[in-house]
């Protein structure tokens, strides 16, 4: 059987607002953050340079994230903030 895929493009993800995105619980929590607030600062200095990685959720305008946990945490921060 063969496997239907999207098409998008490496963009799509990238122009995801950030509080769309879901975080599975249990999923590489971590237990400490680090300089949380000095990230959030250099995202607004000069963006997220690093990509997060996450997939689409069927059917809803939502992203899980799989990669860049402290990364998304010093964004929303960064929106608080600035």
């Amino acid at each position: 059987m063969e496997t239907k895929t999207l098409d998008t493009k490496r963009t799509d993800l990238m122009q995801v607002d950030p509080r769309n995105l879901v975080v599975e619980e249990n999923f590489n929590e971590r237990i400490e953050y680090g300089d949380i607030l000095g990230l959030a600062h250099s995202v607004v200095e000069m963006g997220v340079i690093e990509p997060l990685v996450g997939f689409k959720i069927r059917n809803e305008d939502k992203f899980c994230l799989t990669d860049g946990h402290r990364r998304v945490r010093a964004v929303l921060l960064a929106f608080e903030l600035h």
